[in-house]
């Protein structure tokens, strides 16, 4: 731990306080610095310990938000209505609890479902964190039932309380280590776990550890989170993204069933068998690491990083450069690549040229993650669209992480700053973005006011189950010279018996252009049991068409009951998979399994059979690996699909049995130095293992067959080409050559590049080999107050906050008020 126990620093915190509520006032504090945007207040206070917000579903323009002390309030049409809609009690609120996490059931516009998160008395003072769900009854919250009770809370702190439906339809819901390591580790406790339970609160067979009798805690889903209080779906992938609160990193992940993160034994540096974040920044620090005998290469632009030790950094973490050999390589980059645990890429413009030595610097963006959001509207330009954007509590920013197409994380940024505490971020149904401040209860509102499309809808992707309704909202970003009419209509594929149910005709005017309106379709339930993903168009006269894409999510008929959901095979091995059903059928069914993707075939049930009688009795399902030509594993699914039957999917990961070439994944030394030895040490891929051998080169230049090292000492500058060859005795090789451009010594060239400050030899002597020492990550040299636990977490704020009213009494003692 950074910080000293709270009571420790109690009379500080109050002071701190003091001078924090000084700066409440009726203006908005925060700022948007990223041109064309603009930020207003859109609630202004009045909400102090906003906890999570979330937008109602249902084309209401309701804004939903908790507060840590129970109270659940709506914002409507930009009016917080005076009367809460809900109020949760008795809660204990000291510390990290109270009432924390809130979320919409995917059904919201037909079953008025809305789920939260709240640490309650119970049983004459025990204390026990439960999910609760409410009705939404005319504006009201009414019928409160416990969903799932039980819930891991410690001390109070380190609750968790992040919560979020699926696209499968099942409530995903985190849970802390309760600022203790017990129960950790074991897979019979929810401490520092991801839970994921049905709506009714039973657990899904298919949860990863799920055991039914044994000893297992059914829920479990994934685990290792030291904090887990933020979660959101990313859209497209079916990834949960965790926001978790840290120790010395603050750490996002995307998370899929089963995965570990590490906790308490890694943070930020989990080896490969362990879940690593996509997002890593220091805890109120900025890390360093020192690296010695650090290998600096640019080429064509692009600067590779060579460490002996792995280095953990990810891609889209931005780092200053320092104390090279070669003063060129300075400044500040985004990691752009991680070809290896120990090297990294950096987009980097300057001459070709390789250096030594270094020290690297990474942000200090806070000290304190909280929720975020996935950007999906229309009303940002297209570079926002998937952007990540979330809160960090201690530095009082939004943060942007912006994910390229294949998904990954280029750049995290500061986007907004001032937001005091900020807490949670929602996009809302007009494509703005909303944050908060737990501290100030503003509520704050940024949109786009460049010249855009003329039509904006509120998202382009919606999941909807058969027989539900879902709705989105369409405006227009200018006032049309006259009244212009915008329909919305489906495909007309009679399967998919997609029809719009309100809102087909939207009619815009000059005054009314830039109020949504909203358009609700309705999915109607087919024979099959297959999700189908169609689109719906929107567009008008002199208006750019837009498109909606809808997947409805089959309904029908009985769960399928799988051994096993993942399945890891070798090519030409074999995998039982024990099928059956979770309740009698209403007559005899078929389960067709089909594959879907390459490398697989069905061995054994093909169709299996169930009838009322013998729908628990286990069938077996034989799924075989087949042999291919490429060293590469695989990966695919094999789907059960039958009328009466919800589709069931095991997911199949394909390790490669070698038999084919092997594959080089080290990357070529292409600079050597006069005089001095030149080391390049093969790797190549390949399940039986690979010998190598040298096809073209210098004379006097030999590789060892064996260890796969090429070494050679030049003794003048010239240029070479190479060629190498790596073999398994399976009949085919790999080749790979490069040209080898033979430089003047550092002490020919009269140059530092590669020397050591004194001007003695280059530390690494040219060899592009790293050197004993790779780096060493150093701590801040005087720990932060406001670390990522106790009063410096996310909802260790909560924590500061909860404790105010007792400091306050305590300062009044103290100065004798």
């Amino acid at each position: 731990m950074l910080t000293p126990r709270f009571e420790e620093k109690a009379f500080a915190t109050l002071l701190a306080l003091v001078g924090l509520l000084a700066l409440v006032p009726g203006t908005a504090l925060a700022t948007v610095s990223e041109r064309g945007f603009t930020e207003q207040v859109f609630v202004e206070g009045g909400l102090s310990e906003l906890t999570a917000m979330a937008w109602a579903p249902d084309g209401s323009n309701r804004l939903f938000i908790t507060r840590k002390r129970g109270e659940i309030r709506v914002v409507k049409n930009g009016e917080l209505l005076s009367t809460p809609w809900a109020t949760v009690s008795p809660l204990r609120t000291s510390g990290e609890s109270g009432l924390i996490g809130l979320a919409f059931d995917p059904h919201f516009a037909t079953n008025r479902y809305v789920y939260v998160v709240a640490t309650v008395f119970v049983n004459e003072g025990t204390v026990d964190q439960q999910i609760l769900r409410y009705t939404d009854v005319e504006g009201v919250g009414t019928d409160r039932t416990v969903i799932l009770a039980g819930l891991p809370t410690g001390g109070g702190n380190h609750n968790g309380g992040g919560l979020a439906f699926g696209p499968d339809g099942m409530l995903y819901f985190g849970v802390g280590d309760g600022f203790s390591p017990v129960g950790v580790e074991d897979l019979s406790s929810l401490v520092a776990k991801i839970g994921r339970t049905r709506t009714d609160g039973t657990a899904p067979e298919d949860n990863p550890f799920f055991d039914g009798p044994g000893p297992n805690n059914d829920y479990i889903w994934a685990r290792g989170f030291r904090n887990p209080f933020g979660l959101a779906f990313q859209p497209g992938t079916g990834k949960l993204w965790v926001d978790v609160a840290g120790d010395l990193y603050e750490q996002v992940f995307a998370v899929q069933g089963g995965d570990h993160a590490g906790w308490p034994r890694y943070e930020a540096n989990q080896p490969p068998e362990f879940l690593a974040p996509v997002i890593r920044y220091g805890t109120n620090h900025a890390p360093q690491l020192i690296a010695d005998r650090m290998r600096a290469v640019r080429r064509d632009g692009i600067a590779t990083f060579t460490l002996e030790a792995p280095h953990h950094l990810r891609p889209g973490e931005r780092i200053t450069i320092s104390q090279v050999g070669d003063a060129s390589f300075h400044g500040d980059g985004d990691v752009a690549s991680v070809p290896t645990p120990e090297t990294f890429t950096v987009v980097q413009p300057g001459p070709d040229v390789w250096s030594n030595r270094g020290v690297l610097t990474l942000q200090n963006l806070g000290g304190s993650v909280t929720g975020g959001a996935f950007y999906q509207g229309t009303a940002f330009p297209p570079a926002y669209r998937g952007n990540f954007f979330f809160g960090d509590f201690n530095s009082d920013s939004i943060l942007r992480a912006v994910i390229d197409a294949q998904g990954t994380v280029t750049r995290v940024e500061p986007w907004a700053q001032g937001v005091s505490g900020a807490v949670s971020v929602a996009v809302g149904p007009d494509g703005a973005l909303y944050y908060a401040s737990f501290y100030t209860g503003h509520i704050y509102r940024t949109s786009y006011t460049a010249p855009l499309p003329r039509l904006r809808v509120s998202t382009e992707r919606i999941d909807v189950q058969e027989g539900q309704t879902a709705s989105f909202t369409v405006r227009m970003e200018e006032a049309p010279a006259a009244p212009v009419t915008i329909t919305v209509w489906p495909p007309s594929s009679p399967d998919r018996e997609l029809s719009v149910v309100q809102g087909s005709d939207l009619t815009f005017t000059p005054d009314n252009h830039a109020t949504p309106q909203t358009a609700t379709f309705a999915a109607g339930e087919d024979a099959d049991a297959l999700h189908d993903s169609v689109s719906f168009f929107i567009g008008g006269p002199g208006v750019e068409p837009r498109e909606v894409t809808v997947r409805t999510l089959d309904d029908d008929g009985v769960d399928l009951v799988l051994s096993s959901t993942t399945v890891n095979m070798r090519e030409g091995g074999q995998s039982l998979v024990v099928v059956s059903l979770a309740s009698p059928p209403p007559t005899t069914v078929v389960a067709h399994a089909t594959v879907v993707g390459e490398g697989l075939e069905i061995v054994e049930g093909t169709f299996l059979t169930f009838s009322p009688t013998n729908h628990s009795q286990g069938q077996y399902l034989v799924i075989g690996g087949v042999g291919d030509t490429n060293v590469r594993d695989g990966s695919a699914t094999v789907q059960l699909i039958g009328a009466g039957l919800r589709l069931g999917s095991i997911a199949v990961t394909l390790e490669d049995r070698g038999e084919a070439a092997p594959v080089f994944i080290s990357a070529p030394v292409t600079t050597a130095a006069t005089g001095v030895e030149y080391r390049y040490a093969l790797e190549a891929r390949s399940h039986s293992g690979a010998r190598y051998a040298l096809d073209e080169g210098p004379e006097g230049m030999s590789l060892d067959e064996e260890t796969g090292v090429l070494s050679w000492t030049p003794l003048e500058q010239d240029t070479h080409e190479i060629t190498v060859r790596a073999f398994n005795g399976g009949g085919l090789d790999a080749l790979q050559g490069f040209t080898l451009a033979v430089l003047a010594s550092p002490e020919d060239a009269g140059t530092p590049d590669g020397g050591s400050p004194d001007g003695g030899p280059p530390q690494d002597g040219g060899t592009g080999q790293p050197q004993p020492d790779a780096g060493v990550e150093v701590p801040p040299s005087e720990p932060d107050t406001r670390c990522g636990c106790s009063m410096g977490s996310p909802v260790g704020g909560l924590l500061l906050a909860g404790v105010l009213l007792s400091l306050l009494t305590q300062a009044r003692s103290i100065l004798g008020a």
